[in-house]
């Protein structure tokens, strides 16, 4: 019996064989075939960044992805992805190509920066209430990573985060943040005293990024 996207831990090594990676890549084009409109061969791929920002749209997509652990597929399966290895990632982006799909930049920091950092360093609280808000869109993340007088150097930045207890305090500005506009929540790039370079975690403000005066300066 071949294997699905539903497939037991051993699959991964399955890939080894060329007619079970087909059988992969059949699975992840079914499903995509039945929920996304096919690209038209005069279609390009649209530059990440370079599309309009149709925010519903994104959340609408990732959203339709996440049902099958395809929105993060290199996340493990108990948050929502398909602990994919790199040969499976590449199969699911070269599958994707092949379908119309909304320019998905402004859900990068948290897909690509704040998830990955929350699954190493966070508690399994921390991954339960954030993770799947990341996964579909539901939640957008900026980066606050440019400072007033270092601009992007990171070895010039001069925000600090100091640990008191369980809560990390937070000195210092941001110059500009990476898509602000319809943020849910900063995550910064600041120095501890435990390193002398930056160091990057999650950070919540507990407010929308777009009306805090710290995210938006």
């Amino acid at each position: 019996m071949g294997q699905t996207l539903d497939g037991g831990a051993g699959f991964r090594g399955c890939l080894r064989s060329g007619a079970m990676e087909d059988a992969f890549r059949q699975d992840v084009g079914a499903f995509l075939a039945a929920r996304l409109a096919p690209r038209p061969p005069s279609n390009h791929v649209v530059v990440m960044g370079a599309g309009s920002d149709d925010l519903e749209g994104g959340r609408a997509f990732l959203a339709t992805l996440a049902e099958k652990g395809l929105a993060t597929p290199g996340w493990p399966r108990e948050w929502g992805g398909l602990g994919a290895s790199q040969q499976q990632l590449t199969v699911v982006a070269e599958e994707l190509s092949r379908f119309e799909s909304p320019d998905l930049y402004p859900f990068m920091v948290g897909i690509g920066l704040v998830g990955p950092t929350l699954m190493a360093h966070g508690t399994a609280e921390q991954c339960a209430r954030w993770l799947p808000g990341i996964r579909t869109g539901a939640e957008i993340w900026c980066q606050l990573f440019s400072e007033p007088d270092a601009g992007s150097d990171l070895a010039g930045l001069a925000a600090r985060a100091e640990r008191d207890g369980d809560t990390w305090f937070v000195s210092g500005a941001a110059g500009r943040t990476t898509h602000v506009g319809g943020c849910c929540w900063p995550e910064p790039t600041r120095r501890s005293p435990s390193t002398r370079g930056s160091r990057r975690s999650p950070w919540t403000c507990r407010r929308p990024a777009s009306t805090c005066g710290r995210c938006a300066r």
